[in-house]
């Protein structure tokens, strides 16, 4: 995981933390897990990655309805992701595999990104997947 912004880098270090002490199965799982500060532009050609998934904040909604007030608070700490775009073609380069990206089911594809090969839809929630073999 790879995380830019102080505070959510501090708060899943520790959320980790904790999952680590916890039941067995889910400190396993964590225990896979590796928790980098930076921006991923930077970082992820330095890596070498199979899958990898990107989950930018989500573009503002053009209807009335308001998001939950923990990502209203969570975009107010963190702001809008509008470099998006630049941070999908760094993945799409390194990716031997796919790479996914979380995207509002309603919104528009994200502008400048080519089309994905498949998509996987939830009720709030899509996910964009993109082949890169």
């Amino acid at each position: 995981m790879i995380e830019r912004s102080p505070a959510v880098h501090k708060a899943l270090a520790t959320a980790l933390t904790k999952a680590l002490a916890g039941p067995a199965e889910i400190a396993a799982i964590t225990a896979r897990m590796k928790l980098i500060h930076g921006d991923a532009r930077d970082i992820l050609g330095d890596l070498e990655a199979e899958v990898i998934v990107v989950d930018p904040m989500h573009p503002p909604r053009r209807n009335s309805a308001l998001v939950k007030q923990e990502m209203r608070l969570l975009r107010d700490l963190v702001g809008a992701d509008l470099d998006s775009l630049e941070l999908m073609q760094a993945a799409l380069k390194v990716a031997t595999n796919r790479v996914v990206l979380k995207w509002p089911s309603r919104a528009a594809p994200m502008p400048g990104l080519q089309l994905p090969s498949h998509q996987i839809g939830g009720k709030t929630t899509r996910y964009d997947v993109f082949m890169t073999f």
